[in-house]
């Protein structure tokens, strides 16, 4: 298996960088996707949290044959029908008429025929990804223009979710970078759940809201705003939630606290890693709901602070019922719940389990 590499990450703005040293391509609302092509055009894709994404290995298995071996792409799976058609498909495995719209934008080139071409600039970069030759119709290589105002206006009027702005002599960098740049219609952010909040009046005994951190920022805050579905789930699998991914919106961040105004559950978003990095992996789990269903109940074993070979053994123990399984059970908790958080650690560092 190939060392899947650390997208590039655009940073949000207000409004598009008017000047000529930058380009404007459209934002989509899909997946996030990289690309790796080995010999015979054998084609492997992951999602941003570096999982395999086998259910397209289906997309067009002649898409990539004429491409060199030992490349990689960045893009994303999109669908006609917008964000849960691909969710759905990559998650549920949908493979009828659903899935027949599906389809990879590509946007840009790490590797080359076992070249890294990373320090290029982004211009050389996109001339290396126009001269490669794509097959059939699941595979496009994305648009792009001058950086205006008004071309993002245009896109999100045809229903786009925003652009991304890029320095033309930008070299690809793993992580966040100032050179890309996104601007979208609706002010969202993304945050970790970190534990539950009780409700009050009405919805006493259940939970009101998420805690969650800021991704990028570590700042703490409160979401509310999901439906009745979801906060069944919540109470029913507190484990599929606690260090999952959501997306937020929000009336903008409080330039004080770095809090966002009015933040609101939007969606949660599978495609992105749990608890990827130690800094995130150590943080607090807190009321975390027991057996009882009841808020505030007796707090989970804190496995985030454990030390790799700590949390290995655990990981055996809670597979083969073993003292950290009859801890678990012994704070009224389900063994399988502590055993998903810690795998979903584990798997976050890189360890494997």
């Amino acid at each position: 298996m190939p060392t899947v590499p650390d997208p590039m990450l655009a940073k949000a703005a207000a409004k598009v960088p008017e000047d000529d040293r930058f380009i404007l391509e459209p934002k989509y609302d899909g997946w996030r996707v990289l690309v790796y092509v080995g010999h015979n055009g054998g084609a492997q894709f992951y999602s941003r949290s570096k999982s395999r994404l086998s259910r397209l290995n289906n997309l067009d298995p002649s898409a990539f044959q004429s491409v060199p071996a030992d490349s990689w792409f960045d893009g994303e799976v999109v669908a006609n029908e917008g964000w849960g058609t691909v969710q759905s498909a990559l998650t549920q495995g949908s493979q009828g008429a659903e899935f027949d719209s599906i389809k990879v934008i590509l946007f840009d080139v790490l590797r080359i025929a076992g070249s890294d071409v990373t320090a290029l600039s982004w211009s050389d970069r996109r001339t290396l990804l126009e001269r490669t030759r794509f097959t059939g119709n699941k595979v496009e290589v994305t648009p792009y223009g001058e950086a205006s105002q008004s071309a993002h206006d245009a896109m999100v009027a045809l229903g786009g979710e925003g652009s991304v702005a890029k320095l033309k002599n930008s070299r690809y960098v793993y992580g966040r970078a100032d050179s890309w740049v996104k601007i979208k219609h609706e002010v969202t952010d993304e945050a970790t759940v970190v534990g539950f909040q009780p409700g009050k009046n009405g919805l006493t005994g259940r939970i009101g809201a998420l805690e969650v951190e800021m991704l990028d920022s570590k700042v703490p805050t409160t979401v509310a705003g999901f439906n009745e579905n979801e906060r069944d789930d919540m109470e029913a699998n507190p484990s599929r939630w606690l260090g999952t991914v959501i997306e937020v919106k929000h009336n903008g961040l409080s330039p004080r606290t770095g809090k966002p105004r009015h933040p609101r559950f939007k969606r949660r978003r599978d495609d992105r890693s749990r608890l990827t990095a130690d800094d995130k992996a150590k943080r607090e789990q807190k009321k975390v709901y027991g057996d009882s269903g009841k808020p505030g109940g007796p707090k989970r074993r804190n496995y985030g602070a454990m030390g790799d070979d700590k949390l290995r053994l655990c990981i055996r123990e809670l597979q083969n019922g073993g003292a950290a399984a009859s801890r678990a059970l012994a704070k009224g908790f389900d063994p399988q719940d502590d055993l998903d958080i810690a795998i979903g650690l584990a798997r976050g560092r890189g360890i494997d389990v």
